[in-house]
């Protein structure tokens, strides 16, 4: 269930929902609700996902609607609201989204060997170590690698190579 799509469509149907309307935070808020209210109540639900939710809760199950819904109602809440401008907005928060992507990437090789190398019982303090070069790892992947190849200007003989190597890799995965 946690891998099969047909079972995790409807997370990707929100996120296509909210994709489809060019401008989210323009909505008209049923009831008087505002933004703000948005904004918090959608943090609050994901907070509850992290931090009440356990290893052994099925998931995703109803329990996936937890963050679905609460990520969902950060977006429409929009730039505008209290918490998406002052919490979201902030440097730190920007760079961690910068580097989410290389992050998801590193985040579960380096801490799956860990405990392979550290055994099951992994302490907390390993977890910390672990957790801090996954963000080493992910910063060096968008500054090094990432970030030059998103703003290099591209050849011909470099799109050609690039186009060349897809088609190879797609023979092969076939």
């Amino acid at each position: 269930a946690f891998y099969g799509p047909m079972f995790r469509a409807w997370e990707l149907g929100v996120g296509g929902l909210l994709a489809s309307t060019r401008y989210p935070n323009q909505i008209r808020l049923p009831w008087g609700l505002s933004r703000d209210n948005f904004s918090w109540v959608g943090f609050s639900l994901i907070a509850v996902a992290v931090l009440f939710f356990e290893p052994t809760s099925k998931f995703p199950g109803w329990r996936a609607l937890f963050p679905v819904i609460g990520s969902a109602l950060l977006i429409l809440a929009g730039p505008k609201a209290i918490f998406n401008s002052r919490i979201l907005s902030a440097k730190p928060m920007i760079w961690i989204g910068l580097i989410s992507y290389p992050l998801y990437l590193w985040h579960w090789v380096i801490l799956t060997f860990g405990r392979i190398h550290l055994s099951d019982k992994i302490s907390t303090e390993s977890i910390l170590i672990l957790v801090g070069i996954s963000f080493a790892m992910a910063a060096g992947t968008y500054y090094l690698i990432e970030k030059p190849v998103r703003f290099a200007p591209i050849t011909r003989k470099q799109l050609a190579t690039i186009t060349g190597l897809m088609g190879i890799t797609a023979i092969g995965g076939a």
